[in-house]
C-alpha cells in the first residue's frame, strides 16, 4: 500500500512539473522611436514593420525632410527588436532587415537604407 501511494504522488509531482513548464512565456515589448531621414533626392514611402507582432509604422517623406516614428515591438532579452524597414521611391523599392536596436534610418539618393545619421 505505501509503494502504490509513494507511487502515485510521484506521478502527480511529475504531471505538475510537465503542466508548469507549458505555460507561456510572456513577450516583452518596448516603445521605439525613430527618425526617418530622406536623402534620396525624391519622395519616398517608408514602412518599419515589427516582425512578431507585425504591428507598423508608415510615412512618407519629402527629399530633404525627415519625420519621426514610433513603434510599440516585441524585443529579446537585449532589447532587440526584429525590424524590417522598407522604403519606396518612385521608380522602385529598398527593403532591409533589422535585427538590432536603432533610432536613425536614412534613404540614400542609391535608393539604399542606411542606419546612421545623415553626413552634409
Amino acid at each position: 500500500m505505501k509503494k502504490k501511494i509513494i507511487a502515485l504522488v510521484l506521478v502527480l509531482i511529475v504531471g505538475l512539473a510537465v503542466f508548469a513548464s507549458c505555460g507561456k512565456k510572456e513577450e516583452k515589448t518596448a516603445d521605439m522611436n525613430f527618425t526617418v531621414y530622406n536623402t534620396a533626392g525624391v519622395q519616398i514611402q517608408y514602412t518599419i514593420k515589427c516582425n512578431k507582432t507585425g504591428k507598423f509604422a508608415s510615412g512618407t517623406v519629402e527629399d530633404g525632410g525627415k519625420q519621426e516614428a514610433k513603434l510599440n515591438c516585441a524585443v529579446n532579452d537585449a532589447g532587440e527588436p526584429d525590424l524590417t524597414v522598407e522604403a519606396k521611391t518612385p521608380d522602385g523599392s529598398q527593403t532591409r532587415t533589422l535585427n538590432y536596436k536603432t533610432d536613425v534610418i536614412t534613404v540614400t539618393k542609391t535608393g539604399s537604407i542606411d542606419f546612421t545619421l545623415p553626413v552634409n
